[in-house]
Parts: C-alpha cells; sequence; structure tokens
C-alpha cells in the first residue's frame, strides 16, 4: 500500500484565529491556517513513511515569507499576538514532520505547468492523496482535478479526500475579529464527490463511445470502497464480464439473456441510492437505455443487439466476427429441417458444428466453383442438396453479401494488408444481409388510450399499421385522490403488462399512451429506459358554427409523435 499524502498551498494573508467545523460536527481548537486543522485531523495517526507538502510561493510578497515564518506580516496589520507565528511554527509544536516545497508565483501558463510539475513529481508510485485547495491560486482547483486523475493512470495514486475551508461564511476579517472567538466557526466542505465528476467524465466517455461499462462500475466501487458493498461489487462483476463477452463474441451467453437480466436486476436498486452523484444517476439512466436494446430472454435479437452495439463502437473484429456467425446460425435455421439428420459429422465434429459448417462451406462457395459445381466434404457428398440450397432465392441473394463479410472478416482477423473501407463497408453489406435475412415476425403497435382502435379513423389505422399489428391495452382509471405511490405502483404495474404481451422485447415495438397526464410521464418514462419506443396522437381541432348558435367540435387525427 502506497504511503498518505497531504498537499496544500498556503496563502499570503494575515489570516485570522478562528476554529473549523468539519461536517461530523468535529470542531478544531483555534488556528490561522486551515491546512493546520486538517492535518491535525487528517494526518493524526500517520507514520514516518507518510508525507505532509505544503506549497509556498517565493519572494518577499510571497507565501513562504508571509505565512510559513514568522513575523510575516507588519506590525501595523498584527491584532493578535497569534498573527505572529507562521504554520511551520504551529506544525512543529505539534510534532508533524512537514516538507515545504518553493514555487512560482503564477503570472504566465509557463509557470502552471511549472506547478503541474512541482506537485508531480513529490507523488510517489500507489499514493493516497489527501488535497486542500482552499488558499490555493483560483486555477488550482481547475487544474488539480486534472492532475491527479493524470497521476492516478502514470502513478496509481488515489485522491482519497480534497477539502475546502469556507472562511468567508463568516464575512470580512474585520468582522470576524470582532466577534468573540467561540463564535468564529467556519465549515469544512468536503469537496471529494465534485473530483469524482472526473471519474463519472470518463466512465460516460467509455459508455458513449467505447461501449465499455466497467469504467462506471469502477467509479461506483470506489464511492462505496470504505463500506465493502456487496451489491456494488456483484454489479461491477456482471458489468465487467458484459464487456468481455462483447469484447470475445461469447454469442452463446449474449443470446441467452442471461446476464442482461442479471444486470438489470442489479443495477435498478443502486439507481436509488442517496449516496450517488446527480451525474452518476444520470449515467445509470443512459446505461438502462443502452441495455435495453437487449433481452433478458434467450434469443438471437441480443445478437443482433450486440452486433449493433459493436458497430457503434468501431469494435469492427468483433461486429464482423459475430455477423458471419449469426448469419451462417440463421440460414441453417431456416433450412435445419433439409439439413438435419442428413449432413452428418466428419472427424469427429459435433452435430450443430458439421451442419455449420456446411453452410458457411455453401455461402463462401465462389461463383465460378458454383458454376463447375467443385465441390469438397459435405457439400460434395450432399450434391443433390446442396444445388438445390444454391439455386434458391435466399442463397443467390445473400452469398455475393456473405462472401464480403467473410472475407473483410478474415483481412481483419489475419492482419492482412487491404484498402477496404472497413467501417463503411460492414454497414452496407450487413444492413443488405439484415434486409434478406428479415424476421417475418411482425412488429406491435399497441394503442394505450382511452379511445379503441376500433373507433379510430381509417386516416389512424393506416398510420398505426404502418408501425405493426395493433394490439388494444385499457387505459386504467384514475382516481383524482391518488398518490404519487398510487402512480408508481400502477406504472410498474403497466410496464409489466407490456413486457408480457410483447414477451421482454423491446425492438419494433411501438407503444402509444394517451391518458391522464401524471401516469403518462411516468409510464413513457419507464418504458423508454426498457427500451420501448413509445408516440402520441396528434389532432387537429375543427369548430363548426351551427345556426343556432351552437358550436360542433370535431378532432381531425394528423399523425402519429415520438416522445423524446
Amino acid at each position: 500500500m502506497g504511503r498518505k499524502v497531504f498537499i496544500s498551498f498556503l496563502g499570503t494573508t494575515n489570516y485570522v484565529n478562528i476554529h473549523y467545523k468539519f461536517q461530523d460536527g468535529c470542531v478544531c481548537p483555534p488556528t490561522r491556517f486551515i491546512q493546520e486543522a486538517l492535518i491535525r485531523r487528517t494526518c493524526v495517526d500517520w507514520t514516518s513513511d507518510d508525507a505532509i507538502y505544503i506549497f509556498c510561493t517565493s519572494g518577499e510578497e510571497g507565501s513562504y515569507r508571509k505565512n510559513w515564518l514568522d513575523e510575516g506580516h507588519p506590525e501595523s496589520q498584527i491584532k493578535e499576538e497569534i498573527e505572529r507565528i507562521g504554520l511551520r511554527s504551529r506544525l512543529n509544536s505539534l510534532g508533524f514532520a512537514v516538507s515545504c516545497e518553493m514555487v512560482e508565483i503564477t503570472d504566465n501558463v509557463d509557470n502552471h505547468w511549472s506547478i503541474f510539475d512541482k506537485v508531480y513529481s513529490v507523488l510517489n508510485d500507489g499514493d493516497i492523496v489527501y488535497f486542500d485547495v482552499t488558499h490555493a491560486f483560483r486555477s488550482i482547483p481547475m487544474f488539480s482535478s486534472i492532475l491527479f486523475n493524470y497521476a492516478e493512470y502514470t502513478k496509481h495514486t488515489k485522491l482519497q479526500e480534497v477539502h475546502y475551508g469556507a472562511f468567508e461564511v463568516l464575512g470580512y476579517a474585520a468582522k470576524v475579529r470582532a466577534l468573540p472567538l467561540e463564535d468564529r466557526i467556519a465549515p469544512v466542505i468536503d469537496l471529494s464527490d465534485m473530483v469524482r465528476l472526473n471519474e463519472v467524465a470518463i466512465a460516460a466517455h467509455d459508455l458513449d463511445v467505447a461501449g465499455k461499462m466497467s469504467s462506471f462500475a469502477d467509479s461506483l466501487e470506489k464511492l462505496y470502497r470504505e463500506t465493502n458493498d456487496q451489491t456494488i461489487n456483484q454489479l461491477k462483476q456482471k458489468l465487467t464480464k458484459f464487456d468481455e463477452y462483447i469484447a470475445t463474441c461469447n454469442m452463446q451467453e449474449i443470446q441467452s439473456g442471461k446476464l442482461i437480466g442479471e444486470i438489470l436486476n442489479s443495477i435498478k436498486p443502486v439507481r436509488k441510492r442517496k449516496k450517488l452523484l446527480r451525474a452518476q444517476e444520470r449515467l445509470i439512466d443512459k446505461m438502462l437505455e443502452k441495455v435495453n436494446v437487449f433481452s433478458s430472454s434467450d434469443t438471437l435479437d441480443n445478437i443482433e443487439a450486440a452486433i449493433e452495439w459493436t458497430r457503434k463502437h468501431n469494435m469492427l473484429q468483433q461486429a464482423y466476427t459475430m455477423a458471419e456467425e449469426l448469419t451462417i446460425t440463421k440460414v441453417k435455421d431456416i433450412f435445419i429441417n433439409k439439413m438435419q439428420g442428413v449432413i452428418l459429422p466428419l472427424s469427429g465434429e459435433e452435430s450443430d458444428v458439421a451442419i455449420r459448417n456446411y453452410v458457411s462451406a455453401l455461402l463462401g462457395m465462389k461463383d465460378i466453383d458454383v458454376k463447375n459445381e467443385k465441390f469438397s466434404g459435405n457439400v460434395k457428398i450432399h450434391k443433390e442438396l446442396s444445388l438445390e440450397l444454391l439455386n434458391s432465392s435466399l442463397f443467390k441473394k445473400l452469398r455475393p453479401n456473405y462472401i464480403k463479410l467473410q472475407q473483410r472478416r478474415n483481412v481483419i482477423n489475419h492482419g492482412k494488408k487491404h484498402s477496404f473501407n472497413l467501417k463503411q463497408d460492414f454497414e452496407a453489406i450487413y444492413k443488405e444481409i439484415k434486409k434478406i435475412l428479415s424476421d417475418k415476425r411482425a412488429p406491435c403497435f399497441i394503442n394505450l388510450s382511452n379511445h379503441p382502435s376500433a373507433l379510430w379513423s381509417d386516416k389512424q389505422l393506416a398510420a398505426a399499421l404502418e408501425f405493426g399489428e395493433i394490439k388494444d391495452m385499457i387505459f386504467p382509471q384514475i382516481a383524482d385522490t391518488s398518490t404519487e405511490e398510487d402512480i408508481c405502483l400502477l406504472v410498474s404495474e403497466y410496464g409489466n403488462k407490456i413486457q408480457d404481451m410483447t414477451n421482454g422485447q423491446s425492438i419494433d415495438v411501438v407503444v402509444h399512451v394517451m391518458g391522464e397526464m401524471t401516469f403518462t410521464y411516468a409510464l413513457v418514462r419507464e418504458l423508454k429506459l426498457m427500451g420501448y419506443t413509445c408516440v402520441a396522437s396528434t389532432s387537429k381541432r375543427i369548430v363548426e358554427m351551427l345556426p343556432d348558435g351552437s358550436k360542433n367540435v370535431k378532432f381531425e387525427f394528423c399523425r402519429f409523435r415520438r416522445y423524446e
């Protein structure tokens, strides 16, 4: 384990003698220096292996002369005897060994980098850092978070705590000096969570750009490290495993949906934790939204989702690999009745492997070999079946695209020289393969409103049918006395009903939600996190004045509009 290291910058002001109060209610003895209060609090049980660094500016007007040494301020400025004593003497009297490090006053960018290098140079590999930003130059708090984040990667340090002594809540110095000493109490603010925003930002980047979820798990683990929270530890293991499954193209585990179900069951309770930063809550919502393209059921849709995941996040090797294997699987499933029991294993293959190899060999055949019937292996043994499949419309459409996909996968896997635009090619090839092998399952349009689709106009019916088969759900009766808790329970109930209706599949499912506003808002928010597309119906109000002076009001359907 690394050293514990306290780091602070000493200012030049003639500081007033006050008490500092910590967030747990502890109040330190009176002192002019926040550094003394923090060191008393933080470093009391440190050993000789640990270190305290106070950074001072040089020169007659620098903090080394003004506040590190005794008698730093003119006689006319000294109001109390304690103001003659510098920080060095105060810390020495308490028995703390302290290193004073000199830096230049920051009047240009080069000096800022000099301070950056100076602080970085005192850190050792594995140090645990406690940082005080109270008297630092205004730029220091900004780049200190960057510095310590940088050191975490290059020297494996850990920024444990960041504190700020909020003297200004007491007012200006003259006013504070007029107060009795027992009333001079300023809070010490823990800024550690603000610094952790760096970790959340990195996790957000990794999730959005690289498709990695384990960085978020790391930031959660750091937040709850002291409590050794088993729920967080288990969630980290699951998110790390998800990254591993994607990276290694573990299609069997991805397809099963088991891990996705475990992640969803683990992450939702974490979302409700009080200790979470608001930024972490938003990131969990983003993660739920992204993960909900997967299903907790065993389905090939999960492989489709994984391919789309890898495509979006530039994992081209994984995208090509899974796309080729999924293509083989889908073709095998389409023609399984023709091949099962006919295509027999060769050289100790398992039956399923033999069929997959047969399909792959057929799909990958060159046109010249098909024309000349240059067959081998099971393709040759079952020549009649092979010719039947090769002459089918599906094989004729699919083979050229499969060959391109296979060719580019081999280029990546074997590091071959090429002139392909692999990302652009993948998107075009796979789009065409998906079109050819598109699932014939009809998409679904769920109408959750007070208006059954049987009563809709022809225009509205036609617009809904463009999304898929229409299924009506009765909108719940919501009493005006219903509480927020009642609405939450109802949202959970209807969310489960919709999941049951769609077998947990959110892809190609559109939910039309129109009704009582608080329930609609809450349900749409929940359904979107579950991966469903939600729409509202829009209409035009037509008013006709009748001869007797009354009005005839009609609403004419215009379109369905997505909730964003």
